[in-house]
């Protein structure tokens, strides 16, 4: 008995292959969509009929890395399935073919077969071409730029008509480098296609600009799979690098007491020693400073030791309550838990207990509530590296002190002469500056250096309105004699060897804190 067989074949449309379905003999063949097409045709009842054969094949240079497999409904009878494969000398497939034939013992027409498959290129290019396209070298250099900028090269190599691009990113603001200008803009831009010639390596050139902070790039080298090119995992195609810029690192004096300041008074500060953000290099420099005080004298309360050396840093009030918490008016990473506070209305003794953003938790109550600007200062190494990334160490050119210390001789000259306690004094105006004529005798600690007479005399008071000293002895002085006072003074000479072991990350100013180890004469009027 004749009966009618049916089967609707459904294929992916994909453009790496084509797919071929040819009807077999007395098969009427029909387009039912794009994705499925239909055989019908009559046959004998309970005999095997040849339905259809299906062909895949890749396209030039792709392969099937799934091989095309089948799902079927077939109601009221039986669908028989062979195939036979062809592969490349690579062993992909590159072709699938299908007879497909059917046997039932009633009408079935609306039945389904359903095809699958994956295509690629693979970690080899070219399964049906002759020709492999792969890149197989990567070079950049990605040690640090300098800050003053510079032109580097990305170095490919791989077969002929390989194709690549890339592109090459600033991670500061997002921009990406246009090869047309040789700048970095907004807008996102690549190298375009770049294709490796006979010679097998292609160099392409871009520019890092000068730049005056730290900065970090990012590149990415990538291929398209139009371009039939293999770029292997086992090539790194992502680069970083960075930029450094210059730092400088200055030693200032500081001090709480005014009489630094004013004519002939000063807090100097060294010359900035310039380096590479973050670099380490062992940079060693001679540093030389000389406070003056305007008026007065000061003596050596003690030697200079590491935790003279502060960072500080300032921030400012924008809501003070008379409690621990306050808040800054804006955030400031170089406050750090432990460092003192002073400032307007603070007259208690207190720390950062805590500090997150502008959120300021003091140790203490403050004494007051706190406004305008306050100074965090942060003393010793270890303060100066955690807020700055400064790490430094300073030594006594002479000796196995951190720095050598001492205070200027005081030269005079004894205006009247005299023959008791009592002198009168002018200043040496070829030796010291014009300053009052009894200015840097410390009451109780200077001493008389050299002068006839006068040596080793102590100076126990000084009226500077009289420009007098009474010295701990009567003596004989003559006037225009030349007295030199030694063992306090007003000019301080400070040396020592700064050694940067790592430059910071910003500019960074170290104060070295005079009150700490120079005493100025309280009863000094």
């Amino acid at each position: 008995m004749a009966i009618n067989l049916g089967l609707n074949i459904k294929t992916n449309t994909k453009t790496d292959h084509t797919v071929s379905i040819v009807a077999s003999s007395g098969v009427t063949l029909t387009t039912v969509n794009s994705s499925t097409q239909r055989c019908v045709v009559s046959a004998t009842e309970d005999v095997a009929k040849e339905i259809c054969t299906i062909t895949f094949t890749a396209n030039d240079n792709f392969y099937y890395s799934t091989t095309p497999d089948f799902k079927f409904n077939f109601n009221n009878g039986d669908l028989t399935v062979t195939s036979t494969t062809t592969e490349n000398s690579l062993e992909r497939v590159t072709q699938k073919v299908f007879v497909i034939s059917a046997k039932a013992g009633v009408n079935t027409i609306y039945n389904d077969i359903h095809f699958n498959e994956s295509i690629g290129s693979g970690e080899t290019v070219g399964v049906n071409s002759t020709v492999i396209r792969e890149i197989n070298g990567i070079a950049l250099d990605t040690s640090d730029v300098p800050a003053g900028g510079q032109t580097r090269q990305l170095a490919v190599s791989g077969t002929e008509n390989s194709e690549f691009s890339f592109f090459l990113k600033r991670n500061s603001d997002n921009h990406t480098y246009d090869f047309t200008t040789n700048t970095f803009t907004a807008s996102s831009t690549t190298s375009g296609a770049i294709i490796i010639g006979s010679e097998g390596n292609s160099i392409t050139s871009f520019t890092i600009p000068s730049s005056a902070s730290l900065d970090s790039y990012s590149l990415q080298l990538s291929v398209t799979n139009t371009s039939l090119t293999v770029l292997p995992d086992s090539l790194s195609s992502v680069f970083t690098f960075n930029q450094v810029n210059d730092v400088t690192v200055t030693i200032t004096c500081v001090s709480a007491d005014t009489s630094y300041s004013g004519t002939h008074g000063a807090l100097p500060s060294s010359s900035a020693i310039t380096g590479a953000n973050s670099s380490t290099s062992g940079h060693n420099t001679v540093i030389e400073l000389q406070p003056k005080l305007n008026t007065k004298a000061f003596k050596i309360a003690r030697e200079i030791v590491a935790n003279d050396f502060e960072l500080r840093t300032t921030a400012t009030i924008a809501s003070g309550t008379s409690g621990t918490g306050q808040t800054l008016s804006a955030s400031n990473s170089q406050i750090l838990v432990g460092m003192t506070v002073t400032g307007t209305n603070i007259t208690n003794s207190v720390t950062v207990a805590s500090i997150s953003g502008t959120a300021l938790v003091l140790s203490g109550v403050p004494g007051g509530t706190p406004s305008g600007t306050l100074t965090f200062t942060g003393a010793g190494a270890t303060f100066v590296q955690k807020g700055s990334g400064l790490v430094f160490t300073t030594t006594n050119p002479n000796e196995e002190d951190i720095a050598a210390l001492t205070i200027a001789d005081v030269n005079k000259k004894i205006n009247a002469n005299s023959t008791n306690s009592t002198i009168t004094l002018l200043t040496n105006t070829e030796l010291d500056d014009a300053v009052g004529n009894v200015v840097g005798l410390y009451e109780g600690v200077t001493t008389v250096k050299s002068g006839a007479n006068l040596e080793n005399l102590t100076v126990n008071t000084v009226d500077s309105s009289n420009h007098t000293a009474v010295l701990s002895e009567n003596a004989v002085s003559r006037t225009g004699q030349l007295v030199v006072f030694e063992n306090a003074g007003r000019v301080a000479d400070i040396s020592f060897v700064l050694s940067i072991d790592q430059f910071p990350t910003a500019n960074t100013t170290i104060g070295l804190n005079l009150d700490n180890f120079l005493t100025i004469d309280p009863g000094w009027s």
